[in-house]
């Protein structure tokens, strides 16, 4: 038991502790859990009056925990304990278990034995014979209860051995594929497949032998989605490790892992390696909240589940199947049952991602890489350079100013004219001190995952009816779907974030707020941010995407920027608050865009009675112009425009394209927020 126990201590896993762990997720039910109950009394029935036997088990496909450390595979459950009560007077025994977590993975059970007379006490050592791992090489994943007791005989006492003994003798806790001991039944205990606000109790973590590697987070993919969406379009590029790499492998672990922080994930620190293996994939862009999309037999998603339809989710690796059901499309009652159970489902939306087909591992979590242009060659260098040798872009300095009749001073070996000839300290080399002058090195955030907006209440987070999945989700009986509380699944708080230092030629520290959807701005209270500007907030009005925006102004991708001076005068002449210029028409089937074409003279210059034009917006072929302080209908194309005048005349004005006058509309109403002007489907009023 000792050795067991030692050994246990370096493999075993917690939810409390989730460090050196990879391959883990975020649900929004509870994890599964069941404890055997006695169905009637049998041999042993006197003696075993009133056991309990509780067996927390997590609902996983593997039914195992990965990690990284000593550890490879191990059992997944929650805790064993066992409390069994001898005859009044002789005294009590009680097996507790440690290290009583969310998850653990195998735990060697010290027992307590509370004396409930004046006579009687013991000891019991009786707990789970754990199969250990060293490396990570599974030497074996079962826990069998009742093997190993030692037990301080006295009495009854002993007749509590054999009978514990003869019932779970090789009885394996295998996750949900546990099988019931003779004499007991397993019934679900009251916290299991619960939706709950609590982290710890809702993580998914899965074997590593059932997890492809197959997705990178980018930084320049997600600020410029629109450009690197026409590039990754599932053709083959070259992705190779870069010189820096997370220093967590070197800390005797088998891989790298993301250190963790409760919500948030990331690499401490990095040390530079020698490897350089690189391999050819196909690479395919994956944008925010994205049903599906695919490369060769691969399918990659960034959305799990459906906002309007509580039942809809999306299963942590396969779904269970039983053997009749692998082979038959007929589902039998094994896998029905199963599916009800499953708490390894998640729901939401997740972020942009670049996926690629590998599908033996070749890289491993926490690696950083880089992605090739396509067909890239290291023999090919000579061209490259070439190709920019021929760019008029300006070239960004990698060092500083160096005189090049003073190259000697730049020798790994200094001249020496005192003996020897000075060529060869030449011949041995010469040392710079060089610079990335094309990149910034940044500190970038990835919000993983998120709960869905609420069609009725879109940034609710409070839980009404915790036990809504698990009264309606039944597998037969369909029909109750639509009775789970789809308010409360979509209340879950779900957030977890990933950190890691990228090279990157955007300055992605000074990202930009995007405040676009101003009525989603408007109800809860703030535009789409990012970490640190905002804080990693799991909460109801913080359920949207990061913000993809930046400003290229800030990118070393650019030419030079120039400053033009202002002069300074009391006022500058070229304003041109209210004029309004037009394009070329545009011709279906020509071999030019017209809508791109703004000749000089294209314009009309307005009154500015009513101040700077705010929006202008199309309305049956004319135009509604908002000023500051007024609003005007101006006519386009109209050959005769007829306006009322206050004295019942009319006046009559030609134009080709637009009128010397607007329609006043009003001269009261105006706006000087264009954001507020909004249009509204069909005609409003009168209108004729």
């Amino acid at each position: 038991m000792s050795e067991v126990s030692e050994q246990l201590e370096k493999t075993h896993v917690t939810t409390e502790d989730i460090n050196d762990v990879n391959y883990i997720t975020e649900g929004f039910l509870s994890r599964y859990s069941f404890k055997f109950e006695k169905k009637h009394s049998g041999l042993f029935g006197s003696i075993l009056k009133g056991v309990l036997i509780g067996v927390g088990v997590v609902a996983l496909a593997a039914a195992t925990v990965f990690t990284c450390g000593a550890a490879g595979a191990v059992i997944a459950g929650t805790a064993a304990t066992l409390a069994a009560a001898a005859s009044a007077g002789a005294g009590a025994v009680v097996a507790a278990a440690a290290a009583v977590g969310s998850v653990v993975a195998g735990a060697s059970i010290a027992a307590a034995a509370a004396a409930a007379g004046t006579t009687t006490a013991a000891i019991i050592a009786a707990g789970t014979a754990v199969s250990a791992t060293i490396g990570a090489i599974a030497i074996g994943a079962v826990a069998t209860v009742g093997v190993a007791a030692t037990i301080a005989t006295l009495g009854a006492i002993q007749e509590v051995r054999y009978g514990v003994g003869r019932i779970f003798a090789k009885k394996k806790l295998d996750g949900r594929n546990t099988k019931c001991p003779s004499g007991y039944e397993i019934v679900e205990t009251d916290d299991s497949r619960k939706l709950s606000q609590e982290y710890i109790d809702r993580l998914i973590i899965k074997d590593k032998s059932k997890v492809k590697v197959q997705a990178i987070l980018c930084p320049d993919y997600e600020v410029n989605q629109g450009y690197f969406n026409s590039v990754f379009t599932g053709n083959k590029h070259k992705i190779g490790l870069t010189i820096a790499q997370c220093t967590n492998g070197l800390m005797g672990h088998s891989l790298n892992y993301f250190t963790n922080d409760y919500r948030h994930f990331y690499v401490p620190s990095y040390y530079d390696m020698n490897i350089r293996n690189s391999y050819d994939f196909k690479v395919i862009g994956v944008p925010d909240d994205v049903t599906l999309t695919g490369i060769d037999n691969l399918k990659f998603r960034s959305r799990a589940g459906v906002a309007e339809e509580a039942w809809r989710y999306e299963c942590v690796g396969d779904d269970y199947k039983s053997e009749y059901s692998k082979n038959n499309v007929v589902e039998d009652e094994e896998t029905i049952s199963n599916k009800e159970i499953n708490s390894d489902i998640v729901r939401g939306s997740f972020g942009p991602y670049l996926a690629f087909n590998d599908t033996a591992n070749k890289f491993s979590p926490a690696e950083t890489v880089n992605i090739y242009i396509p067909e890239y060659k290291q023999a090919n260098m000579n061209k490259y350079f070439e190709v920019r040798m021929q760019d008029n872009t300006p070239f960004q300095a990698i060092s500083d100013r160096l005189d090049i009749n003073e190259t000697d001073k730049q020798l790994i070996e200094p001249l020496s004219f005192i003996s020897g000839d000075p060529n060869d300290s030449r011949l041995k080399g010469y040392q710079y001190e060089l610079y990335r002058g094309d990149c910034y090195i940044c500190q970038f955030t990835h919000r993983m995952h998120r709960n869905f907006n609420d069609p009725g209440a879109p940034y609710n987070d409070e839980i009404v009816q915790l036990d809504t999945w698990k009264e309606h989700y039944k597998t037969d009986e369909p029909e109750q779907y639509n009775e789970i509380n789809l308010g409360d699944v979509n209340a879950v708080q779900i957030g977890n974030w990933v950190t890691f230092t990228v090279r990157s030629s955007y300055n992605l520290n000074i990202r930009t707020l995007d405040g676009s959807d101003v009525a989603e701005t408007a109800m809860c209270g703030h535009p789409h941010g990012y970490f640190p500007y905002n804080d990693m907030i799991a909460e109801g009005s913080y359920k949207h995407a990061d913000s993809q925006v930046y400003n290229k102004g800030f990118s070393k991708s650019l030419s030079e920027r120039f400053n033009m001076e202002l002069p300074d005068v009391p006022y500058i002449k070229n304003w041109f608050g209210t004029r309004i210029m037009y394009s070329d028409i545009h011709i279906n089937d020509a071999y030019k865009n017209g809508f791109r074409v703004f000749r000089p003279t294209a314009y009309r210059d307005y009154t500015r009675e009513y101040g700077e034009i705010v929006k202008l917006i199309t309305l049956e072929s004319d135009l509604i112009c908002v000023f500051e302080h007024g609003v005007a209908r101006i006519p386009v194309n109209k050959s005769a425009v007829a306006q009322q005048v206050a004295a019942g005349a009319n006046q009559v004005t030609t134009s080709n394209v637009l009128p010397e006058a607007p329609i006043i509309l009003s001269d009261m109403f105006g706006s000087q927020w264009a954001d507020s002007v909004l249009k509204t489907p069909g005609k409003a009023g009168n209108a004729k």
